[in-house]
């Protein structure tokens, strides 16, 4: 360490010593210190590497609350308080007996911590359930916790006034500490877990959007696959995130040039400006290009991704020009559909009779219906195949062919239907592409349940019949092969071709029950010779219980199937083209 370092080391442990959070050890554990600067105060913050501790220790599972559930929770009230625990971790005490397992070393001797230290794994699965068990009969109801960020929420003065008593009556009572500095009371606006909170709802930390802003360009592909890792964790925020992130994530694919620059494969920009004659929207276009200084250079939309994909999004393409602009044969189409929806032409026909209820939900517009819901107009969609299909492929076919989820989640802040999930989940399956393309995540049906550990020799056997390929002068072809599953003792037993199950039976008794007595289980494949009604028979009698693995699964009966491997890898040497017996 520096100087200065050593100087700060030796401060911070007068400090702490002091204020009773740690104390000197003799302990056999010894993990190193190292400082870290703090980038706002300019001061150095003592940390302790506990990694090689948190290696050996037994992870605790508590997990921790998911951010976006807890901002749900607060999403309609009116006035906010923000409490910030002081040094939260170290309000709980360590049990004496492991109070040596967080000794650290120092320039000035060793010293372990008599508080829960930071650093530890468990840490956080320790300090969460603590404060879950403090405020279990109010959490989610007008207050939330996030480790010792302590976040109160509530519709009223009065209400806010009683919330924020209970909530500091239970600090008082199990002696827990705020940092006064850091804590705000009686907002109706406030900063929590990177997200500004008010009556209006939700939205990212000014902060956190600059630092997204002033992102350095990413240079390669694993930058890319970062940065985009970053922004979508604020995607709920971003009206079509997936199709204003598609040129991005279309550059974490292979063959895809990289080259940020302001060219384009928008060749009619060169047509228009040397034409001496224009239509009027192509007028009010070259007006408004005319006030930029550039020079239009044409590269093919295949070299350049980037501009392309833009000019291709779907809230922009086919039907979907604008929001809710459509062209006109889309627009008729959906005219004469309502009237064949059974559903939709008596909502169109309440509205034309001036229904209050339906009023308050729906509204006709130049013969088009919407939903109007939380200021959100939405237009509903009639029972027609061909409309419904157009509008989820612009959606899905469009964007990356993602799931149906994703795609109703594009499609229903602009449109509407009663059965749009089924209707999304249906389009998917039938999808051409997503069946040829995409790989298949479901899991495989049935329970996966491993065989029971045994505890001696001769309970359970596995079994199985190996085809050598060749037949021997004595008409011998297959091998039996019979394996303890606890010892692993084996036998082989040659046998014809065309033995029967009697025959399979007689030689089981006769080479291994003879000698060994009658197994408990049997484990075997769904041979032939393991499912017919005779061997069940035999194995009923004899008490035995079959254990089959399931089709075409043979790897489940892995001990006879390993000693398989072992017995052609013998045979091979033995067996030739010219082979007598």
């Amino acid at each position: 360490m520096s100087p200065g370092e050593l100087d700060e080391l030796r401060r911070q442990l007068k400090e702490l010593v002091e204020k009773g959070l740690i104390r000197p050890s003799v302990s056999p554990y010894g993990s190193p210190v190292l400082f870290v600067p703090k980038k706002k105060e300019g001061t150095l913050r003592m940390c302790i590497d506990y990694r090689g501790l948190n290696a050996i220790t037994v992870k605790n599972r508590e997990p921790l609350p998911r951010i976006d559930d807890l901002l749900d929770r607060v999403q309609g009230c009116r006035y906010l308080s923000k409490i910030d625990l002081k040094s939260g971790y170290h309000q709980i005490a360590i049990r004496p007996e492991d109070q040596h397992k967080s000794a650290f070393q120092t320039r000035y001797g060793l010293y372990e911590f008599v508080v829960m230290p930071f650093g530890f794994c468990n840490a956080p699965g320790t300090f969460q359930p603590a404060m879950n068990r403090i405020f279990h009969d109010y959490l989610d109801k007008f207050i939330v916790v996030y480790l010792d960020d302590i976040l109160i929420f509530s519709r009223s003065v009065e209400e806010h006034v009683a919330h924020l008593d209970k909530v500091l009556n239970l600090l008082r009572q199990h002696k827990y500490k705020i940092n006064g500095e850091k804590c705000e009371f009686g907002r109706t606006r406030a900063l929590y877990l990177g997200h500004e909170i008010s009556a209006e709802g939700l939205k990212p930390d000014d902060v956190k959007v600059a630092s997204i802003r002033d992102w350095p360009r990413p240079q390669f592909v694993i930058e890319m696959r970062s940065f985009l890792g970053m922004t979508g964790y604020y995607r709920t925020f971003v009206k079509n995130y997936s199709i204003v992130a598609a040129p991005l994530t279309d550059l974490t694919c292979l063959d895809t040039p990289w080259e940020w620059t302001d060219r384009t494969d928008h060749q009619t920009l060169r047509w228009m400006r040397t034409q001496p004659v224009l239509s009027d929207a192509l007028k009010r276009w070259i007006e408004v290009i005319e006030q930029y200084n550039f020079d239009p250079q044409y590269l093919k939309g295949e070299y350049n991704n980037v501009a392309d994909a833009l000019s291709h999004r779907p809230d922009f393409s086919g039907a979907l020009i604008t929001k809710f602009d459509l062209t006109d044969n889309v627009t008729q189409s959906l005219v004469e559909a309502y009237h064949q929806d059974q559903f939709m032409s008596e909502i169109i026909r309440r509205l034309e009779t001036k229904d209050k209820k339906t009023s308050a939900e729906f509204e006709l517009v130049n013969g088009l219906l919407f939903l109007e819901k939380a200021g959100n107009k939405r237009l509903c969609v009639p029972n027609s195949e061909s409309l419904r299909s157009l509008f989820l492929g612009e959606c899905h076919d469009a964007t990356d062919h993602f799931g149906y989820k994703k795609t109703v989640v594009n499609l229903l802040p602009r449109f509407w239907w009663p059965t749009m999930m089924r209707d999304a989940q249906l389009y998917m399956e039938t999808c051409q592409v997503c069946q040829r393309d995409k790989p298949r995540t479901q899991a495989p049906l049935g329970l996966l349940k491993p065989l029971p550990i045994l505890e001696r020799s001769g309970e359970s056997m596995s079994m199985d019949f190996m085809d050598t390929l060749i037949t021997s002068k004595s008409g011998m072809r297959h091998i039996f092969v019979i394996v303890d599953r606890f010892s692993k003792y084996a036998r082989l037993i040659a046998m014809p071709e065309t033995a029967k199950t009697e025959y399979v039976i007689r030689m089981f008794k006769e080479s291994w029950v003879r000698d060994f007595g009658l197994p408990k289980s049997i484990v075997s494949d769904r041979d032939v010779w393991f499912t017919s009604e005779l061997w069940k028979a035999a194995a009923a009698e004899q008490g035995t219980q079959l254990q089959m693995t399931s089709g075409n699964h043979p790897e489940a009966n892995g001990q006879a199937e390993q000693l398989n491997r072992v017995v052609q890898h013998l045979l091979r040497h033995y067996i030739k083209p010219n082979q007598v017996d």
